[in-house]
Order: structure tokens, then C-alpha cells, then sequence
């Protein structure tokens, strides 16, 4: 079985214990969830929306709220994840896609906000390098890319060794068990390919995107790229 099918199958698994577990595992959750439009121009309405990896639909959630008469287009490999997302968000306008990103193809100028939220550290280096040169083809001029994500060079032994040890403390702080830090470390040691968030900055700037970076806390990160 592949990695793709394996990922996917974690999820489609996930499914329903999912956000009380990601607030238990992961640092600054709500953080990493609400900068998607903490971020966002006070004046930004954004007609069209793309999530890529939307999960089940807790970041999307936080944009129906400040957007909610915008069109949506959701994102994810995951079947299961999708149906979640269907059944919550059953009173909007949303165009779901059940594909991996990196496959994903879109129009010229479809969407005016592009939101990806602990969704890019499944793709590699070169993985990211080819999603991130599609964005200034599918966001309209001025259109903007929000990116919350972990952010650290996952083969950096030096630094990544020390972030582990920082998250394991965290995790173990909200009562996760042996087995459960187990499934987690081993999940992301098997499927998470985080990147530096400055080398991620420079990739998206090769791309000749406006880039900054308006929040991070121990590599827990948001960057923010508009498309001049």
C-alpha cells in the first residue's frame, strides 16, 4: 500500500474523535485555526475560497463564520473526512473534491482566498516547491494564500530531536497515553515532511508572491503570501 493510501487511511479512521484530539496533541490549536483570518485584511471579502486539506472542517467552520456568503471549494483526500465536512456544512454553498493536493488543478484567477491549515507537511520539499507555483495561477491579483502549519526541517536531528521532546511533554501534558504519543510520534515520523519555514518563505517567494510571516511559536507557524 502506498504512503498516500496509508495517510488517507489514518484519517478516514480519525474521523471521529479528531478535534478533541488535535486540541490535546497539538500546541496552539485554535491559534494555528483561527490565523487563517486573523491575519486578513480588514476589508478582504473574498468571493471564492479554496481549502486544501480540509479535514473535518474546523478551519473551514472559522471562515464560514466570517464569510459566510462565500463559495467554497473543500479539498481532501480523505472520504470519510469529506463526509463530515458535507453533513456540517449542509446549508452552503460548497464544491467538495476528494483528491490529494498535489494532484489538484484549477482555473486561471478561481479563487481570491487559498487557506491550508496542518495540511503541507504531508507533502515533501519538491511536493511543496510544484503546489506553490500553482498559487499565483489560481488566486486572482491580490488574492491572498494563508498557511498555518509546523514548520521545522524534519531532518534536522540538531533541531527536530529537541521538538520532539518539547511536544511529547506537551501531549503528555493533556493526558495522552503511552499508546496514543506512540500512534502519534510513529505517524508523523512516517507521513509528516515538515520544511523550514524560511526555506518555505524563499520557495514562495521564487513564485514572486508577497511573503511574511505574522505569527510563530516554536515552529508552530502562519505564513501569509499575496499575490501582487
Amino acid at each position: 500500500m502506498s504512503v498516500k493510501r496509508n495517510v488517507v487511511k489514518d484519517f478516514d479512521e480519525w474521523t471521529g474523535t479528531y478535534t478533541k484530539d488535535m486540541e490535546r496533541f497539538v500546541p496552539h490549536y485554535k491559534k494555528l485555526l483561527n490565523s487563517v483570518v486573523d491575519y486578513l485584511p480588514e476589508d478582504f471579502k473574498p468571493r471564492n475560497i479554496l481549502e486544501l486539506g480540509c479535514g473535518n472542517g474546523n478551519s473551514t467552520a472559522i471562515l464560514i463564520n466570517q464569510f459566510p456568503d462565500s463559495a467554497y471549494t473543500l479539498l481532501d483526500a480523505s472520504a470519510e473526512m469529506l463526509k463530515v465536512c458535507k453533513k456540517r456544512f449542509s446549508d452552503y454553498s460548497i464544491h467538495y473534491i476528494e483528491q490529494y493536493m498535489q494532484d489538484a488543478s484549477f482555473e486561471t484567477d478561481a479563487f481570491d482566498l487559498i487557506v491550508a491549515t496542518l495540511s503541507i507537511h504531508h507533502l515533501n520539499s519538491q511536493e511543496k516547491k510544484e503546489l506553490f507555483i500553482n498559487l499565483p495561477v489560481w488566486l486572482i491579483k491580490n488574492g491572498i494564500f494563508m498557511y498555518t502549519d509546523l514548520m521545522i526541517d524534519h531532518q534536522n536531528k540538531v533541531l527536530h530531536d529537541p521538538f520532539m521532546k518539547r511536544w511529547e511533554t506537551f501531549a503528555r501534558s493533556n493526558e495522552t497515553t503511552d499508546e496514543e504519543w506512540e500512534w502519534l510520534s510513529d505517524h508523523h515520523y512516517a507521513y509528516d515532511k515538515t520544511d523550514d519555514a524560511n526555506e518555505q518563505m524563499k520557495w514562495l517567494r521564487s513564485t514572486n508572491l508577497f511573503v511574511d510571516k505574522p505569527w510563530s511559536v516554536e515552529d508552530w507557524t502562519c505564513l501569509r503570501a499575496i499575490n501582487k
